[in-house]
């Protein structure tokens, strides 16, 4: 899965899993959570539409978790 820019901006140590990682911090998750939903509201390719919502499933894992 490829991470978007916005996650990369915040220098994760593990960009493939940053809710794990506890490298994104509430408010970064919020903001990026919104973006991510935001592009999947405006895209009309399927495949695009999956590896957003992918990657907003792995930003928000700790969240799920707790």
């Amino acid at each position: 899965m490829t991470i978007s820019p916005e996650l990369h901006e915040t220098e994760l140590e593990s960009p493939t899993v940053p809710a794990q990682s506890g490298a994104v911090d509430e408010a970064d998750r919020s903001r990026i959570t919104a973006r991510l939903l935001a592009q999947i509201a405006e895209t009309t390719d399927e495949v695009e539409h999956k590896r957003l919502r992918d990657e907003i499933v792995v930003l928000n894992m700790g969240v799920a978790r707790a």
